[in-house]
């Protein structure tokens, strides 16, 4: 189960994915990578190493990371946190995979997406939008998102959350073995397999999209919501009474976030229109959207850490708790210094008291200067790309790239230009749903279990790792 249930359905991604390029030719526009990391119960240390191994590399080069850890603890719905950028992608992938559970199916929920948003409704959000949880520090995205500042998510398929139970009560115990998934967790792997599916889509849909999918909208919506929350609570701790410049260090943060919303806005049409073919861009153009979205993660990014006890953790809103290293938390080094301030006042510290008070006061600005240098990334990105776009609209036919927004054949000598090679690229259906086998999955979990027992009785050194890099 543990992790063995998200290697097969990697080994099961990478297969059917490298089986698609074999039949059709097709190469994704980005380069995929197929990652498995050891010794994440011991403190994610493998994933942590590789991410600071590789930060630079990481930083110029990773569009996002999609973790599978426990890919099943039942076989009703799926459960996901993820940044806000790529909620959309998941509610894509979401709708084009068939609902694996025949009882959903009978109550009318026949996609993954169905089920998802009947036991996860949002409605404090977006109503549409299943409710996605704050990414946390439970597996190996944490690094990836906390330090380098790749957008993450986590995924796994869960059970009926509305029965007040655990999902999985032999979670860690030596009863994960197959024949538990075959027989209680996920019967004929049907779960097992959805999961695979929607993951393969997800990694299409990032990989081959011709600029990259990313919502900036949802950034924009949850980051107001941050803000408002921040407000409500600080509120509630007495702090506007006790920092006499509270209100105009909240004015800034409030102002900062409804600018980042009106520039998310711009910027999200022509994400979308280029993406839907309403619109053509140039090649130039098309780079500049990309490095934009690419790097609008990264700006959160505070290379001193949250505050100096916390140099790890970088990312100023998305990290976990002091108080709670498990669960993510919005703006943490916040609440985290109020925390400690409070405990100050109760141990008549004075000395910790000023310090704590002056954190919030700081951890508040940086926040503020966060979103100003996030909307300042979005904005010059929109002077220098989205103003020639919206000139290209009045003269398509002069895009050197409306052929890869709209079909046409391109010359040579633009073909030179482009990065990849000029090939057929499926549908997403075609995609999803191609060599998928739930009898696979069975044959895989089982191998992978008898080479994992194989391992610790000292048959074996170590488990191989599985790679594909579809990269031509």
């Amino acid at each position: 189960m543990d992790p063995n249930s998200g290697t097969v359905a990697l080994l099961e991604t990478a297969r059917a994915l490298s089986a698609v390029a074999n039949a059709t030719g097709w190469r994704p526009r980005r380069t995929i990578a197929f990652c498995s990391v050891d010794a994440e119960e011991f403190g994610l240390i493998g994933s942590t190493e590789f991410a600071e191994e590789y930060l630079k590399v990481l930083q110029q080069r990773a569009v996002a990371l999609i973790n599978v850890d426990v890919g099943v603890k039942g076989h009703v719905t799926l459960l996901a946190t993820a940044t806000p950028s790529l909620y959309q992608t998941l509610i894509r992938a979401a709708k084009t995979v068939p609902n694996p559970n025949q009882g959903e199916v009978a109550l009318g929920r026949a996609t993954v997406y169905d089920s998802w948003i009947y036991y996860f409704p949002n409605d404090s959000f977006v109503p549409e939008q299943p409710r996605m949880r704050v990414p946390d520090s439970g597996s190996d995205q944490s690094t990836f998102l906390s330090f380098v500042g790749v957008p993450s998510a986590y995924l796994t398929y869960f059970c009926d959350p509305t029965i007040k139970r655990d999902c999985y009560e032999l979670y860690h115990t030596m009863f994960e073995v197959p024949w538990t998934i075959e027989t209680y967790i996920d019967p004929g792997y049907k779960a097992l397999t959805a999961m695979t599916q929607l993951w393969t889509e997800i990694a299409r849909d990032l990989s081959d999209t011709l600029v990259i999918p990313f919502d900036v909208n949802d950034y924009a919506t949850v980051l107001s919501l941050a803000v408002k929350q921040l407000n409500v609570y600080l509120n509630s701790k007495i702090i506007p009474s006790i920092i006499t410049t509270y209100p105009m260090i909240m004015s800034n943060l409030f102002n900062s976030s409804d600018r980042f919303t009106t520039v998310a806005n711009n910027l999200q049409l022509v994400v979308d229109g280029i993406n839907s073919g309403k619109k053509s861009a140039s090649l130039r153009q098309v780079e500049m959207l990309n490095s934009r979205l690419m790097g609008l993660e990264r700006t959160f990014i505070n290379d001193r850490g949250l505050y100096p006890q916390r140099e790890a953790a970088r990312h100023v809103l998305f990290a976990t708790s002091i108080h709670d290293h498990y669960s993510g938390t919005m703006g943490a080094g916040v609440y985290d210094s109020v925390e400690y301030y409070l405990a100050a006042v109760q141990n008549n510290d004075v000395t910790q008291q000023q310090f704590w008070l002056q954190r919030i006061e700081i951890t508040i600005s940086e926040l503020h200067n966060t979103l100003d240098r996030v909307f300042g990334w979005c904005l010059n990105g929109e002077r220098s790309a989205l103003a020639p776009l919206s000139r290209a609209l009045d003269n398509p036919n002069k895009s050197p790239l409306q052929h890869a927004v709209a079909g046409v054949e391109r010359s040579k000598s633009e073909s030179d230009q482009l990065p990849l090679a000029d090939v057929q690229r499926p549908s997403s259906k075609k995609t999803g749903n191609v060599g998928f086998n739930g009898v696979n999955t069975a044959e895989c979990l089982r191998d992978l279990h008898l080479l994992e027992k194989r391992r610790l009785s000292g048959e074996y050194p170590i488990l191989n790792e599985a790679g594909l890099d579809l990269d031509p």
